[in-house]
């Protein structure tokens, strides 16, 4: 700001004075004006193998505190290039501005659609609550299913059953129970069929071999 000149020359070089030696905070530093608008320098902090790097870059200020840069904000080396950078700024507000109204227009247009979306409700929540009513429904059904298991397994009753002894007999030992059970006639046939004829009796029992017990179950 103390610098009253046109000469781009002089304008160059205070720039790169300001660039080497300024520190801001988070927000810009206003330094000078051009055409109304206000040239600010802002310093970027940034990691570099392990070093803190700072940076300051050269912006013009517009509406709305939107910041307009050539170059990414970098200066040249040269003083009369230098001294162009806020110029050529400038330059880049109507590419700006017709970048902008076209995002804003296709923003726009997908607004009804957006809107529509929000205030729907969603197509699957019948079909999610249905499935819901029939996963509780089997659940019940499996629970109910698995309910005389578990009574039974906590009662821990045995049931016992009466084995009548008649029936856990077993054939007597006697080699020839059977054939004093066959008529003679039935015998010679059997033996005289070159074993084609197998004569069968039902086995007798001995009574006093097994007595009754009871079987659990």
């Amino acid at each position: 700001d103390s610098v009253q000149t046109n000469d781009p020359q002089l304008i160059g070089k205070t720039l790169n004075q300001i660039v080497k030696s300024v520190v801001t905070g988070e927000e810009p530093q206003k330094i000078g004006s051009i055409y109304g608008f206000d040239i600010v320098v802002k310093s970027e902090r940034s990691m570099k193998e392990d070093f803190k790097m700072l940076h300051n870059r050269i912006y013009v200020r517009g509406e709305g505190d939107y910041l307009y840069q050539y170059n990414y904000g970098n200066l040249a080396g040269d003083p009369r290039t230098a001294a162009m950078n806020p110029i050529n700024a400038l330059g880049t507000i109507e590419s700006v501005l017709e970048k902008l109204k076209k995002d804003y227009a296709e923003c726009v247009k997908d607004t009804p659609q957006l809107e529509s979306i929000i205030n729907s409700s969603w197509r699957k929540e019948a079909d999610l609550s249905a499935l819901k009513v029939e996963m509780e429904s089997l659940d019940r059904r499996i629970q109910l299913s698995l309910k005389p298991i578990s009574e039974e397994a906590e009662t821990g009753t045995d049931n016992e059953i009466e084995v009548d002894p008649e029936q856990q007999r077993v054939p007597a030992t006697d080699e020839n129970h059977t054939l004093n059970n066959i008529p003679n006639r039935l015998q010679q046939v059997a033996a005289t069929s070159d074993g084609h004829i197998v004569i069968a009796s039902i086995p007798r029992y001995d009574t006093n071999k097994i007595p009754g017990k009871k079987m659990k179950l």
